[in-house]
Formats: C-alpha cells, sequence, structure tokens
C-alpha cells in the first residue's frame, strides 16, 4: 500500500518569513532564497516526513543552510522523522542540470533508507544523458552492493515521482584515485594532530607527576640498579621504579603503621618498607606507581625467609619509564594475543592499541585463539587512538584431507592389496630430525594371507648413541658400533621388500629417515597412524601408547625395532575389520575422501584483507564451534581451500 502523502502550496515570501530563525549571522541560504518563485511542501503521513519542493533557483543550496533547516523543522515539529530539501526550475531544465541540483538531496534519501551505504555513496558520482543516470563508483564491490539492493530502481523511482521522467540507472567503475588519495592525506594530516596533541597532553601529566615529594626529601641522587645493590647491606641505597605489590599496614598502641612493598626497576626487585608517625594519604595505594625512594639497605630478620629489605626514609613520584620504539621504519605486530585468547594472555585490547599508538605502528593485528570476541573492542580502540585493526585469528587446523597412502604415484592401486602378500616395516632413530640423528635399527616382517612368513632385524653402524637411549634398546653399545653400514643394509632392505605395498605406523618420520640413510621406496606406503586416528580418533598418540591403551601389555623396552614392527602388525589386525573386506589401497584411498575434524591439528594464523574476508572469517568462526569443535574449535584445510 503506497504512503499517503498530500501538498500544500505555500508562497515564497512566507517561506522566507518561516525560514528567518534558520538564517545564520553569516547570511546562509539568503540569496538561494530569492531566486525561489514557488514553494511547494509535500507531507508523507504514514513516515512522517516532509520533503520542500523550490521552483526557481538555479544553484544548489548551501550545506549549511540544508543542515539547519533540517534541524530546524526536527525540532519545533512533534513527531517528524525526516525532512528533504528538492530544487526544480520552472524553465524545465534538462535532467543533467535537475540531477546536479537534487544529487544531494537523493543521497540523503538512499541513507535514510539504508545508512549502511554511507560509505559506498561516499565516492559517487554522477553521469546525466538525455534520459539516462550513470552512478560512477570506486570499486567493484561497491558496484556489487548497489546492484543487490536494487539502488537503480530506487533512484529512478525517485526522479519518477518528482520530475515525472523514468531514466534507465546503472553502475559503473569511475576514477577516484586522486580524491581517495587526498581524503587519505587529509586524514593522515589529522591524525597527526591528534598524536601532537595527545603528546602533548603525555606531556603535561608527566610534568605534573615529575619529583612530587610523597614523605621525607626530595631526592636529586639518581638511582641504582636494583641488581646492584645486594653487596651494599647496611648502607643508604636509592632505587627508582614502579611498585608492583603494597600494602598498608595499622598497627596498635605505640606502634607506628607502615607501608610494605614491592619495588622493581624491570631488571630486578626488592622489598621496602615505609614507616608513618601519622597516617600519609598518599602512601596508602602506591602499587602501580613509578617512585624514587631512598632508605637503608637490611636484611629482614623478621620473616622465616631472609631477604634484603628497604627500611625506607623519602619516597619521590617519578615520571613513569615507558619504552619508545625508535626504530625509523616502524614494525606491524601480526600475531597477539588479547585476554580473550584462553589462558595465552592477560593484556587488553585497548591497551595493545594504545600501546602501538605510542610506539607509532600504523596498526596492529588481533589473533586471538580460535575466537573473535576481541573484535567490537579493537575497532572502537583503533578509532580512539587512530591504529588500524587488522582482524584476524590463530585457529586450529585439522587436515580433513590426508594421504593414507604414500609413494603411490605410478602404481594401479585397484590391483594392490594388504590381504595377499605385505611388509610392516619400522626403524629406531637416534633422534627426531633426519638433519641431526641416524638410523641405529631397522626391522620389517613378510606377511602372507594374515601369517607372518618372514622376518628381518638388523642394527645399523652410528658415530654415536647416548647412554640413556642404550638402557632403552635391546642392542648393546658393541653391536651398534660393530653393526653393518647404512649402504649395506639399504640394499639388503631393498632385496626383501622388493614392490611389495608396505605398512608403516609413522610413514612419512620412516620414510624421511630411510631416504638419509639411502634407501629409496619402490612400492606404496600405507600410513597406520592416520588409519588409527581416523577410525579409534586417539590424537597424537604413538605406538607404544595405543598398544598399551589397546591391548594392555606391558612395554619392556620402548626403542626396540623389532618389537615395534610386531605391535604394528597387531594394531593393524585389529583395525582391519572395520576397514573394506579386501583390504585393496584403492578401499583405504577412498578413506581419504571422507572428512574427519577429530584428527591432529596444527596452529594457523588467519589475517583479514578486506570485508569480504572479515565475513568468510566469521563463517570459519562459526562452523569452527558449531560443527567441528573438538576439544578446541577446529578449521577444516578443505574449507580454506
Amino acid at each position: 500500500m503506497e504512503a499517503e502523502r498530500y501538498c500544500l502550496k505555500i508562497t515564497p515570501d512566507s517561506l522566507k518569513e518561516q525560514l528567518q530563525a534558520v538564517q545564520t549571522a553569516g547570511g546562509d541560504g539568503t540569496e538561494y532564497l530569492n531566486s525561489v518563485s514557488r514553494a511547494d511542501l509535500c507531507v508523507d503521513l504514514k513516515n512522517n516526513s516532509w520533503e520542500f519542493r523550490l521552483t526557481g533557483p538555479k544553484i544548489p543550496p548551501p550545506d549549511n543552510f540544508v543542515s539547519q533547516l533540517k534541524q530546524y523543522f526536527l525540532n519545533s515539529v512533534e513527531g517528524l522523522n525526516n525532512l528533504t530539501l528538492l530544487t526544480q526550475s520552472a524553465a524545465e531544465d534538462s535532467l543533467e542540470v535537475w540531477f546536479s541540483l537534487n544529487w544531494e538531496s537523493l543521497k540523503m534519501e538512499i541513507l535514510q533508507l539504508s545508512p549502511v551505504l554511507r560509505t559506498v555513496l561516499e565516492y559517487a558520482r554522477p553521469v546525466v544523458g538525455s534520459n539516462s543516470v550513470v552512478i560512477q563508483l570506486a570499486s567493484p564491490n561497491a558496484i556489487e552492493i548497489c546492484r543487490r539492493r536494487q539502488l537503480d530502481t530506487v533512484i529512478a523511482g525517485w526522479v519518477k515521482e518528482r520530475r515525472g521522467q523514468l531514466p534507465r540507472v546503472e553502475f559503473k567503475l569511475g576514477d577516484f584515485k586522486g580524491k581517495i588519495e587526498q581524503d587519505a592525506q587529509k586524514i593522515q594530516q589529522e591524525a597527526e594532530v591528534e598524536k601532537e596533541k595527545r603528546l602533548r597532553r603525555q606531556q603535561l601529566r608527566a610534568k605534573k607527576q615529575r619529583s612530587v615529594v610523597l614523605e621525607g626529601r626530595k631526592i636529586k641522587s639518581s638511582g641504582e640498579p636494583i641488581e646492584e645493590i645486594r653487596t651494599q647491606l647496611g648502607e643508604i641505597v636509592t632505587v627508582e621504579g614502579v611498585v608492583i605489590a603494597a600494602e598498608f599496614v595499622r598497627t596498635g598502641g605505640k606502634k607506628k603503621n607502615f607501608v610494605k612493598g614491592i619495588i622493581s626497576d624491570r631488571s630486578d626487585s626488592v622489598s621496602f618498607m615505609i614507616f608513618m608517625d601519622e597516617v600519609n594519604e598518599q602512601l596508602l595505594s602506591l602499587k602501580n606507581n613509578w617512585l624514587k625512594i631512598r632508605g637503608r639497605l637490611k636484611m629482614d630478620n623478621y620473616r622465616r625467609r631472609k631477604n634484603e629489605i628497604i627500611f625506607v626514609n623519602d619516597v619521590n613520584r617519578i615520571t613513569p619509564r615507558i619504552r619508545r620504539d625508535e626504530a625509523p621504519v616502524k614494525r606491524v605486530e601480526l600475531h597477539c594475543h588479547s585476554k580473550m585468547s584462553r589462558l595465552d594472555a592477560t593484556s587488553d585490547i585497548r591497551d595493545i592499541v594504545q600501546r602501538a599508538a605510542y610506539w607509532d605502528h600504523p596498526a596492529v593485528a588481533i589473533s586471538d585463539h580460535g575466537v573473535v570476541h576481541s573484535f567490537p573492542e579493537a575497532a572502537r580502540a583503533g578509532e580512539e587512538f587512530g591504529v588500524k585493526i587488522i582482524y584476524g585469528m590463530e585457529g586450529y587446523l585439522v587436515n580433513d584431507k590426508r594421504c593414507f597412502v604414500l609413494n603411490d604415484l605410478g602404481f594401479d592401486s585397484s590391483q594392490l592389496s594388504l590381504a595377499e602378500e605385505f611388509i610392516v616395516l619400522d626403524c629406531e632413530t637416534t633422534g627426531f630430525s633426519p638433519l641431526t640423528a641416524e638410523v641405529f635399527q631397522v626391522a620389517a616382517l613378510r606377511i602372507r594371507n594374515g601369517q607372518v612368513v618372514d622376518s628381518y632385524n638388523s642394527p645399523v653402524a652410528v658415530h654415536r648413541i647416548s647412554c640413556s637411549l642404550l638402557d632403552q634398546t635391546p642392542l648393546t653399545k658393541q653391536q651398534l658400533l660393530d653393526g653393518p653400514p647404512p649402504e649395506r643394509v639399504s640394499e639388503e632392505l631393498d632385496q626383501f621388500i622388493g614392490q611389495l605395498p608396505v605398512l608403516i605406523y609413522e610413514a612419512s618420520f620412516v620414510q624421511n629417515f630411510l631416504k638419509k640413510m639411502g634407501y629409496q621406496f619402490r612400492s606404496p606406503v600405507v600410513h597406520l597412524r592416520r588409519l588409527v586416528e581416523k577410525i579409534w580418533a586417539p590424537g597424537r598418540a604413538n605406538l607404544n601408547q595405543v598398544f598399551i591403551n589397546r591391548f594392555k601389555e606391558k612395554i619392556e623396552h620402548e626403542f626396540d625395532a623389532c618389537k615395534d614392527v610386531q605391535r604394528t602388525f597387531q594394531i593393524f589386525q585389529e583395525i582391519s575389520p572395520k576397514l573394506s573386506p579386501d583390504l585393496s589401497l584403492d578401499s583405504i584411498k577412498s578413506l581419504e575422501k571422507q572428512g574427519d575434524h577429530k584428527a591432529s591439528f596444527y596452529h594457523v594464523l588467519l589475517l583479514v584483507r578486506n570485508r569480504k574476508g572479515l565475513e568468510n572469517l566469521y563463517k570459519l568462526v562459526s562452523r569452527s564451534h558449531i560443527d567441528y569443535f573438538y576439544r578446541q574449535p577446529r578449521i577444516l584445510r578443505s574449507d580454506l581451500e
């Protein structure tokens, strides 16, 4: 149902009389009103809005006049929600002239319908033809927003209602680089002015706080580092720093009241005690204050655990020593946690942004663990201190598309199966990195139709091995020193395996070490731990831990490759009923397509580039908490891709 509207015709003279209260001392709008030959007031009862339609002016109304007119009537007329001003020529000028006079009124009408379009219309320029209107915008994203909100229909309808002409409206990309750079320069100048004001306020505040005597006399000497006063027991010392703990103690009888606390100069800390004949109000709340104190350093004999303490005579408040960033090129912190990160930080987001502004950092990233709770407060702090906020998150990434079959290039997986004949392999190493550690034992089993038909077990000569490792392996030091070289073990292993499929619990780990030793796999490798995680989901448990949890058997030697291959085979027999009956590599590879959000996770840092990226981040966070939460809110790699 259309809004009920009616128009009132009023004379220009009466309008001028009514608008006398609107005029400023400078006479804004006087020249404009003098050129008005006719005035109509269109009233929309449904929306409680007015529209002044003024005929005759050849110039657009001044901005101050429009805002004053709107404010005057909104304050004077009860229930009035909106007021706009429309200019039309008495001589029926072209659409281009009419549109240029009323472009600002049209923008106000659009913003009344949708205030969020303010940033879109900030860089908008109309190009008007005889019966067409092209609105040039600054970005493809702005064009998409206008089309999605059907602003072309809104603009055409607005012109049709007021001019009786229905133009064709479209949106195109315009060149606003110069205006954007000019506005950015203006914003930077305003930020620099605000920064200077803030710095002057800080200097004034510091000047007021400088060398205020709270107790005793003014201290003219400079403070000594606290870490260097330990040898000066019984002497008068002067230190300065921030009070990290303070407590007022009121005593009874003739004993003096005192304040005891701890002062730190960021290199060390020391206890202090201030006795008072009368209660000094300025000494009752010293925590987080920067002080310079002077007194005698003694041992505190009143405590069971004796330590140094300063019995203070003089207390001065000093200017806080806040570290500054003196680097010529300022850094931008791209990984920062606030107190919204669980057990990872205690800093308030406003304090983080304020410190970035104090250090002249142009931006700072917020990357809390798994959540985006701090974004609203960060946005407010960024506007307050003039720091750009880079929105982000440190997420828990799960590789839900992991490979269960490695090294399968060039092989026909449909013809290979673990139900017929395959190899179970494992090795023991002196460390976790192939760059620094060595293989000291290799063991393998040949399995045919579910039965062990052959085995291989050999030590490998190493340069050195720790005593603690020797205590956890059945091999002796002499066996390792006199063992065959890695080259010979690689040849024997190649003859034993051939081109049969290989089953390894930690396939990637073993592959890297055997490659360093000189052995290259010539057959597909099945990663058993990933299958175990897929079926049992025990997290990141190692082979021995999985074996103990599943079979409740005691582990005699922690590092024994011969036993490890037997445990690997037992675990495979336990999970094989949950796989396909033929145990083909094709069926094992098909499990890769089934995402698993309960697998092992890794930390990933996500930073937002634009509004679309922020929207995508919100979607990822929502899914991680609603669909994929398992001990932590997890993000699937497939969603990122």
